[in-house]
């Protein structure tokens, strides 16, 4: 998706692991910064969940962040579920779409109570779900609620709507082709994470049709034989950016390795020239399979693959955690060029502990949210007036400030107003 807009302008939480209510605005390229353990994966974990349980289920999207076990046990719902919490948890998601669509998504799941007496119940219940979508002729909007002994209550602004889905279902994932929230789905099912393993990218593996990049990395070799079929702009643009991180390497490619009895696997492989200038420029370098290349290289190619990935079905919005481990401080300001390029065509959610990363003139105060937990709570908000007054006094720079522990989210008062009443509208 090519948008000069983020695609996410607004972002409301309540009740998501360690977040008790959050409220903030994004923007193209927006940096997380905070201590560890402060939540700052779970803001992007948040995103993530809405994105799973569209794309395949509810249901599945919690087992997949607890483990199969505490799924059979009924405990996936209360790992996600703030601990402590007596309220149920929301996520609220305020869009923008190309063709001058605007509008909200929004999604409130609780653990389901009768469970524990009647065993054919789901161990969640999606309470409530709404959609609003505002174009430049009409709007339309459904509101779904549901309690555990009634049927479920609607209201909609469509005249033929598919019926309500079950308990632990979703309406919008019901509306495939009830225009305009295929393309809502569409977006929001393209928010994708990005935490990369070099001991993933390392590994030998069968040829994977998926268009994306998953989480680790591990599918990068598939991809890279993808791009180089059918986007060698984007690939070539690639291993300018990884020549700049890595002197001396000349081309990505990946090798087909034959097995006697089974099927063929690829593994990835970097070229690298450390005399081209005697060579004339003409040699095409020493190849290196990714077992012998450094996790620095492998994670900075990673990160780059991750940020231009194209094709058919390109991300709507990039999280990447903590892209400067493993990389010279120098490299990391290359990937700040390289993020905030990406950041023209696709909105990039960055978190990070690096100073040299915030050190440029070139990250503003409106590209900063804080995160803190101090209470145990996770508080996610702009920065404080005193540092944004720093800030923009020029008397320091963000990185400076990280160093010194003096990015500080705004008072936690304002984000607590973040209630359901926020949350739903219709």
């Amino acid at each position: 998706m090519t948008a000069t807009v983020p695609f996410l302008a607004r972002v409301r939480i309540k009740n998501y692991k360690s977040i008790s209510a959050c409220d903030v605005k994004l923007g193209s390229l927006t940096f997380l910064v905070g201590p560890n353990g402060s939540g700052k994966s779970n803001f992007l974990d948040a995103l993530c969940f809405v994105a799973d349980a569209l794309r395949d289920s509810p249901a599945k999207a919690l087992n997949d962040r607890v483990g199969e076990k505490l799924h059979r046990r009924g405990g996936a719902i209360w790992e996600v579920h703030r601990k402590g919490s007596g309220g149920s948890m929301a996520i609220r998601l305020d869009f923008q779409l190309p063709g001058g669509l605007t509008g909200h998504y929004s999604l409130q799941l609780r653990p389901n109570g009768r469970n524990q007496f009647n065993k054919g119940e789901p161990t969640f219940l999606v309470e409530r779900e709404e959609c609003k979508v505002s174009g430049p002729t009409s709007t339309e909007w459904f509101h779904i609620s549901r309690t555990s002994h009634g049927a479920p209550r609607q209201r909609m602004s469509l005249d033929d709507a598919p019926s309500i889905p079950a308990k632990d279902g979703l309406y919008l994932a019901a509306l495939g082709s009830v225009d305009p929230f295929p393309a809502v789905g569409d977006a929001l099912t393209r928010m994708r994470s990005y935490n990369l393993s070099p001991g993933a990218i390392r590994e030998e593996t069968e040829p994977d049709p998926s268009p994306l990049l998953h989480r680790d990395g591990r599918n990068l070799p598939s991809l890279i034989t993808q791009l180089d079929r059918w986007s060698p702009a984007t690939k070539k643009r690639i291993e300018e950016y990884l020549r700049l991180v890595v002197p001396g390497v000349r081309s990505i490619s990946t090798v087909s390795l034959d097995e006697p009895d089974g099927p063929g696997v690829i593994a990835l492989e970097l070229r690298q020239d450390f005399d081209a200038r005697e060579r004339g420029g003409q040699w095409p370098g020493w190849p290196f399979l990714a077992p012998n290349v450094s996790d620095g290289t492998l994670r900075a190619l990673g990160i780059l693959t991750a940020l231009f990935q194209d094709g058919e079905t390109p991300p709507s919005l990039i999280s990447i955690e903590e892209p400067e481990i493993a990389l010279h401080p120098a490299a990391v300001g290359i990937l700040l060029g390289a993020m905030r390029s990406a950041s023209k065509h696709r909105q990039v959610l960055v978190t990070t502990h690096s100073p040299e990363l915030l050190h440029s003139g070139e990250v503003g105060s409106d590209e900063l949210l804080a995160v803190s937990a101090d209470t145990g709570a996770t508080v996610i908000g702009r920065l404080d007036d005193g540092s944004r007054e720093i800030l923009a006094d020029r008397l320091f720079s963000p990185g400076e400030l990280l160093r010194l522990d003096q990015l500080d989210p705004e008072d936690a008062a304002s984000q607590a107003a973040c209630d359901d009443s926020d949350l739903f509208e219709l």
